[in-house]
């Protein structure tokens, strides 16, 4: 069964071979099968493609040469139709799922370029036609004007209607939630862990994780603590470098779980020597006193409460993942440097290694669809590359050269492990 939108274009483009005379013109025909073939998977932008192939039609009738009109849009389309080796790796990466920037700037970027591009030339072509009548009468070019400015019209129209398209589809691309189990890509690299530690036996007392970093001075481990029952003070505990021995327990000054801070993720400061910890509405520096320092309020983005924390160690700035949405990047002043359209469902807790943000996504309690997903900060590209085992209940991660260590709150969220443990990943 054709859909709705290649019925569309069937239709579109029956329209402008009439119209222009296009014919069986080869170059023509190839652009509306490939066209067609994936018409139903690019919504608006195939309705773009279609809008470029009548403009393009349109610069034909002037003499102009113009270039294969799909190449304009190599990031939309199968491999299988498109040549080129400086691509083709790009090309399946996209086909597979697993570079999922597709719908993001890089797309409506370069489309917005080149449609606009050929509607400057069509309409300069359309003006230069409306003054031949006046200078060439004799050459019968009034008729030829006012079939032309019938066609500017509808034209113009379709643009509308395609930026339009353009915006609405932008918009509720940020609004959905992408699911890494259904974006799972062949090179996911699935992970056993090789060693389980129990943190409930570190006898902690009343102990819910909700965060952990490695502090590179003292060589030790923090974790955050939320506590279990009302009442119970916040916490920061730090361990040992073998995860086996609590050397010091320090509650976070004038807080407890009243459940006016929601305590999450944590992050070592390397310059301040200090704990960063994400509440929801602001990221709090913490000494190791248990002192407030410092507060960086989110701003309009506090409705999407900060979860995930981590510093990035070559320029000292911090990087905030929210429950959904948007990852946030701030100077150690607080201002804002970017945002990032980061939508991930149960996204969750992240730690930067070699440049790279490691995302823990999935909450999947009972089974294994629990996954680490990278974000590159250079070309802001994300793809799936870890399917966590044993990893039911995620609340922090910490990545060195050999390890990933995966901390699970199972107890609390009463999962497959129903302990407070942390899963260790040779990589």
């Amino acid at each position: 069964m054709q859909s709705t939108d290649e019925k569309y274009m069937k239709e579109a483009i029956k329209q402008a071979k009439k119209a222009y005379a296009i014919g069986e013109v080869s170059r023509h025909g190839s652009v509306q099968r490939e066209a067609l073939k994936f018409s139903s998977n690019c919504g608006p932008f195939s309705f773009v493609f279609l809008l470029e192939c009548l403009l393009q039609c349109a610069l034909r009738s002037e003499g102009r040469r113009t270039a294969h009109a799909f190449h304009l849009f190599p990031f939309v389309l199968d491999p299988a139709l498109v040549s080129g080796a400086g691509r083709s790796a790009r090309h399946s990466a996209l086909a597979a799922g697993k570079d999922l920037r597709i719908t993001k700037k890089t797309c409506r970027t370069r489309c917005a370029a080149r449609l606009f591009s050929s509607m400057d030339l069509f309409f300069s072509g359309a003006q230069r036609r409306a003054q031949r009548p006046v200078e060439q009468q004799h050459e019968g070019k009034v008729a030829h004007a006012a079939r032309c400015t019938k066609w500017h019209r509808l034209l113009l129209l379709v643009l509308i209607v395609a930026v339009s398209g353009l915006v609405i589809k932008e918009h509720r691309l940020e609004n959905v939630k992408i699911d890494a189990s259904t974006m799972v890509a062949d090179n996911c690299k699935e992970l056993i862990p090789t060693t389980i530690i129990y943190l409930d036996e570190l006898e902690t007392g009343n102990f819910t994780s909700t965060g952990f970093t490695y502090d590179s001075a003292n060589q030790t481990f923090w974790i955050a603590d939320h506590g279990t029952d009302s009442g119970d003070k916040l916490r920061l505990i730090e361990l040992d470098s073998n995860l086996k021995k609590v050397l010091q327990e320090v509650q976070i000054e004038n807080y407890t779980n009243d459940g006016k801070l929601n305590l999450q993720g944590i992050a070592y400061d390397t310059i301040d020597d200090a704990i960063w910890i994400a509440v929801g509405d602001s990221i709090q520096e913490i000494s190791k006193r248990g002192k407030l320092t410092k507060v960086i309020d989110l701003g309009k983005y506090k409705k999407y409460q900060a979860n995930g924390i981590c510093m990035d160690n070559e320029d000292h700035t911090l990087w905030v993942l929210c429950y959904n949405k948007y990852m946030l990047h701030f100077d150690r002043e607080g201002n804002l440097l970017k945002s990032y359209p980061v939508n991930m469902k149960d996204q969750d807790m992240i730690y930067m290694y070699d440049g790279l943000i490691y995302i823990t996504v999935g909450a999947d309690y009972k089974g294994e669809e629990n996954y680490c997903v990278v974000f590159d900060t250079q070309t802001e590209n994300i793809k799936i590359q870890y399917k966590l085992y044993q990893s039911y209940a995620v609340e922090g991660i910490y990545i060195d050269d050999d390890y990933i260590y995966v901390v699970n709150d199972g107890a609390f969220h009463n999962a497959m492990i129903p302990r407070t443990y942390i899963s260790v990943y040779e990589y």
